[in-house]
């Protein structure tokens, strides 16, 4: 995954925008620390939407993505994922099929 950054003054949309052909993982913003925070992280400590706790002050926006280059890589492991598992199921249902009918 790759992390794109970027002060609210440099951009204004939330969450930050990637490429349209990019696959966005998570996103969030960036405190005066330099913390990286979840999206609705002042939300969920204040209650209150857009108001954030005293000391905390949001300074950018975040967000981790796949680029388009990644795409097959991911889909690649996945399936192989996908198919390792169903080899072990039909092994076990086998087993399972063998062991009840004896």
């Amino acid at each position: 995954m790759r992390t794109l950054t970027a002060t609210q003054v440099e951009r204004t949309d939330i969450p930050p925008m990637v490429d349209a052909d990019s696959v966005r993982m998570d996103w969030g913003q960036i405190t005066a620390t330099g913390r990286q925070v979840p999206a609705d992280y002042c939300t969920q400590q204040t209650g209150n939407p857009g108001e954030c706790p005293p000391g905390v002050r949001i300074t950018g926006v975040w967000a981790e993505y796949h680029p388009r280059a990644h795409f097959w890589y991911v889909q690649l492991t996945e399936s192989l994922l996908v198919l390792a598992l169903a080899a072990v199921l039909v092994w076990a249902a086998y087993r399972v099929l063998r062991h009840r009918t004896g």
